[in-house]
């Protein structure tokens, strides 16, 4: 698949993420793989702290630990029918289990 790269280097700062084309948005990931690591609610810290979770070492089938991708991005759903796709319109209901470092999560919660 062929993306158009960005329109400018630091897009995410004048670009909604409901504007961005689906190039910006895919562009905002740093291939970290904690998504695609099976997460754990701490249920007992979750009544203190809501959305606190717990990363196992345990990881999807398609995810490649080398470079934090996926291995097969675009037909992942035929064999990962659970597998989320993150877009701008789920992700205020996803972003809690995501890490504190990830950029779709930062800038939803207005962070740069």
């Amino acid at each position: 698949m062929t993306q158009e790269p960005p329109a400018s280097p630091r897009f995410w700062q004048t670009t909604a993420l409901e504007d961005m084309s689906q190039a910006q948005w895919e562009a905002l990931c740093d291939g970290c793989g904690r998504c695609c690591l099976i997460k754990l609610e701490d249920v007992e810290k979750s009544v203190t702290s809501p959305g606190r979770f717990l990363y196992t070492r345990a990881a999807c089938k398609l995810l490649d630990c080398t470079t934090g991708r996926c291995r097969d991005y675009e037909n992942r759903l035929a064999s990962v029918p659970d597998c989320l796709v993150l877009t701008p319109q789920s992700l205020a209901a996803h972003k809690r289990w995501m890490p504190e470092t990830c950029a779709y999560r930062r800038l939803a919660e207005g962070r740069d």
